[in-house]
């Protein structure tokens, strides 16, 4: 039931090619039967796919060329952002007991919390103070 209407999810993100296998006997169990549709679900599915395709328009779902400045300052700003739990020293390892994510106007970005546990603090770093590639550093192994 969902082989015909997940795939047509990737166009709302910009995918201009999608793929689907089709089987004319889903009885011979040929490779990724499971996943085939049979002829009349594929004709079915491009249907449905083309209906998506109307619905999206032709600017697709690319609003964030659509929307205006503020906005745009205001989704960076209330995104959150790595800072220090306490304060820092020099050399200190970074690790999940004393960063934390807040709304910040400076620090990483959240996707980098993970990626940088183990790093150093390359100078002090106040409470509250912002985690950037610029004040730690990747441990020297000997």
């Amino acid at each position: 039931k969902h082989a015909k209407h997940l795939p047509a999810l990737a166009l709302g993100f910009g995918a201009t090619v999608l793929e689907k296998h089709i089987t004319t006997n889903r009885t011979e169990k040929l490779e990724d039967y499971e996943a085939a549709l049979g002829t009349k679900e594929f004709e079915e599915f491009v249907d449905f796919v083309r209906a998506a395709e109307l619905a999206i328009g032709s600017s697709g779902l690319d609003y964030m060329n659509h929307i205006n400045d503020a906005y745009k300052k205001y989704r960076e700003v209330s995104r959150k952002k790595i800072v220090a739990l306490g304060h820092i020293k020099h050399g200190e390892t970074i690790n999940s007991t004393n960063i934390t994510l807040k709304r910040s106007d400076e620090g990483l970005d959240m996707s980098w919390y993970n990626k940088i546990i183990g790093y150093r603090a390359t100078c002090e770093i106040s409470n509250d103070g912002p985690i950037l590639m610029s004040n730690i550093g990747i441990i020297n192994s000997k």
